[in-house]
């Protein structure tokens, strides 16, 4: 028997958002335009998740 042992690993879907995307995003939510749910819904769940 072989010590070496093969891992597979998933790659998930990642979508990369600007830094200024980011900030338009995060200033809506803090000047209260928009909750944190709202930019989840409306912006996708993963961009928001701590």
């Amino acid at each position: 028997m072989s010590d070496h042992q093969e891992y597979q690993y998933t790659k998930h879907a990642q979508k990369d958002y600007s830094y200024s995307f980011k900030l338009q995003v995060v200033d809506e939510v803090e000047r209260g335009e928009i909750s944190i749910t709202a930019a989840r819904l409306r912006y996708d769940d993963r961009f928001c998740r701590g």
